[in-house]
């Protein structure tokens, strides 16, 4: 770490450098020292001046670095932060300054005390090039962010989140950011982590939605509220026992605001991509905003991080939840899963949710959208399970969000929008377009997963019927009862092609071999590979209720 060094004088004109940086790992940032202490106090003061510069050495990744706590009551004419020096609050904390210089890259860790700026309750102004690290809960009569306020990273609990309350408007500028990037749970922690593979192939976190499965772990499991979400978000696997890092999961942000928040800049909670190969994406965290009027075109995003190569998989989107009295229709609202590497979505991570209430509104709307993210092939993909009571006014389901329901769920709303790409797996429960017993439309770009039994009064198909994907067992068909009519229209489909046992499994499947694999069987017999036999017929002739086999595999 940085020394301490103190300078008394009457008359200062020469150009002395003083300095009293930290140290860094090897030129790497990621553990450095806090910078020390220059202090400097000319007879005609009353208190003197302090300055914390680290010579330009940040990391944003805080967990391990030092930084430069003033701990205790101590007084100062001016206080300058510069080139990254870190000033830390803690709780004994009571620094009284005439003037606070820290628009060069100055960053306070705020872990309680008294430190005007942040404690006395007036308005506060980060600015462009300034970082304030907002621990502890704290009230403004305004904010305004020109450079970044944030948290400090959470590990293994949820130690830090930003909870702010303004008396009066907030505005997040142009080039501005509220931004817990990666704050949540580390790598591998957290209700919904990612499952650790013992080498590659590590599975994506849940949040909002689920993980995505990686080849060798599971992916974590959606938690917390939609309407009231508080939790940070979890972290990736593991790839190869732990030797690989995950991405950490996205930070909480709440704010109480009586005024207006214009969002030009940006509000992010984004869960990490994998920080190493094999491992999977952390999950976005949670944005919860409670305002008067919403202004602004910027962006408010909690995604998933996206995972590995080698079969790791996305991490889940997060949750956001807006209360307001007036809108801003042009500010963007994100939570998508994360990706497999390079844009595939075999195991993407589920969708987040987006929850909005207008004060007048009975009980608010619902918006599950994937950023146009699809794989027929369902097996390892998160999705947005939502397996309680719920009650919403308008449920909007689009770019291939998919929600998913189960044997607990209840959910009501008064209007369903899926018609753009939207998704449902009907996995049971109450859910009134599917339990409800009437007639079910299935829009044009929409797709209906149904592994649970109904009944409807009549059925048009102008998108796609479908059920899960099967892998070693007979666990998904469809079977629907229609007391009417059905009309599957001209571009829709009722399809469950390549849904039935996976590749090498079912009662006909093709057999195995170090050359050339048999086909599978079910109705008539697989071909036989040069050198392996073909999988056998089975199943009824008349009342046909099976799914197909799986060919064989090539044997490395």
């Amino acid at each position: 770490a940085g020394g301490r060094g103190a300078i008394y004088y009457t008359t200062h004109s020469s150009t002395i450098t003083y300095q009293a940086y930290g140290g860094v790992n090897t030129g790497l940032t990621d553990r450095l020292a806090g910078a020390g202490t220059i202090y400097k106090k000319s007879a005609a003061q009353s208190n003197g001046d302090l300055i914390i510069d680290n010579d330009d050495q940040d990391n944003w990744d805080d967990r391990f670095i030092g930084r430069t706590r003033i701990n205790e009551t101590i007084t100062f004419d001016s206080i300058t932060l510069q080139n990254y020096g870190n000033l830390e609050t803690g709780s004994s904390s009571n620094i009284t300054y005439t003037t606070l210089n820290w628009s060069n890259q100055g960053i306070i860790t705020d872990n309680g005390g008294t430190f005007a700026i942040v404690s006395g309750g007036g308005s506060l102004t980060i600015p462009a090039t300034a970082r304030l690290v907002g621990n502890t809960a704290r009230t403004f009569t305004g904010l305004t962010v020109n450079g970044t306020l944030t948290h400090s990273n959470n590990t293994t609990a949820e130690t830090y989140k930003l909870n702010y309350t303004i008396n009066g408007d907030v505005l997040v500028a142009s080039g501005g950011a509220i931004n817990v990037n990666y704050k949540g749970y580390q790598h591998s922690e957290g209700p919904g982590a990612g499952g650790d593979s013992v080498s590659y192939g590590a599975g994506g976190a849940g949040y909002g939605g689920d993980g995505g499965d990686g080849l060798y772990n599971t992916g974590g499991f959606a938690y917390g509220s939609i309407t009231a979400p508080n939790n940070i978000g979890s972290g990736g696997g593991d790839g190869a026992d732990t030797s690989y890092a995950g991405g950490a999961g996205g930070g909480a942000v709440k704010l109480t605001i009586s005024g207006t928040l214009t969002v030009t800049g940006s509000i992010t909670a984004n869960g990490q991509d994998y920080v190493s190969m094999w491992a999977g994406g952390g999950s976005g965290g949670s944005v919860w905003i409670n305002a008067g009027t919403l202004a602004g075109a910027g962006t408010v995003s909690a995604n998933g991080g996206v995972g590995s190569t080698n079969d790791a998989a996305g991490g889940g989107g997060g949750r956001i939840a807006i209360y307001y009295t007036t809108d801003s229709p042009i500010i963007t609202y994100q939570a998508c899963g994360g990706t497999r590497y390079n844009g595939n979505t075999d195991r993407m991570g589920g969708a987040g949710t987006i929850y909005k209430k207008v004060a007048a509104a009975a009980n608010g709307d619902l918006t599950i959208d994937n950023n146009d993210q699809d794989s027929w092939d369902d097996r390892f993909i998160g999705r947005t399970p939502l397996n309680n009571t719920f009650t919403f006014d308008t449920i909007t389901i689009q770019n291939y969000g998919n929600l998913e329901t189960g044997s607990s769920s209840n959910i009501t709303y008064t209007t369903l929008n899926w018609s753009n790409q939207g998704i449902i797996t009907d996995n049971g429960g109450t859910f009134a377009i599917v339990s409800g017993g009437g007639s079910l439309t299935i829009p044009a770009t929409a797709r209906l997963v149904g592994n649970t039994a109904r009944t409807f009064t009549g059925l048009t198909v102008n998108g796609t019927l479908t059920h899960s994907n099967n892998t070693t067992a007979e666990t998904y068909k469809l079977n629907y009862t229609i007391n009417g009519d059905v009309l599957v229209a001209s571009g829709g489909a009722i399809d469950v092609n390549y849904k039935g046992y996976q590749h090498s499994e079912g009662p006909g499947a093709g057999t195995d071999t170090g050359g050339w694999a048999g086909g599978a069987g079910y109705g008539g017999d697989g071909g036989d590979g040069s050198t392996s036999a073909g999988g056998s017929a089975y199943g009824s002739i008349t009342e046909p209720s099976n799914i197909g086999s799986g060919g064989g595999d090539y044997a490395y």
